[in-house]
């Protein structure tokens, strides 16, 4: 979801690091945003056989689920399982 869709919205940048947005709010504010996304992917994905989304991992799964409730198949591949993930970057690829 773009920033200025966000801030229409009321949904503010740091929402899910924020300590002081209550939990109940936080999962609404995910849900609004995983309903924005499952829509434009529907929207611009139109006579495409496959689709790459990449999102953060706490809107993965749900996101996912989204799609299996409309009948997509889903694969969910989240990189911090990748054996490469946090490795230390070679600074000669910087």
């Amino acid at each position: 979801m773009p920033p200025d869709v966000r801030r229409q919205r009321g949904i503010p940048p740091d929402y899910s690091t924020n300590a002081g947005s209550a939990p109940k709010q936080v999962e609404t504010w995910h849900i609004e945003r995983e309903s924005f996304m499952h829509d434009q992917a529907l929207q611009f994905s139109q006579g495409l056989d496959r689709l790459l989304i990449v999102c953060g991992s706490e809107h993965a799964y749900r996101l996912g689920e989204r799609f299996r409730a409309d009948g997509h198949s889903v694969v969910i591949d989240d990189l911090r399982h990748q054996p490469w993930y946090g490795m230390t970057v070679n600074p000669v690829f910087r």
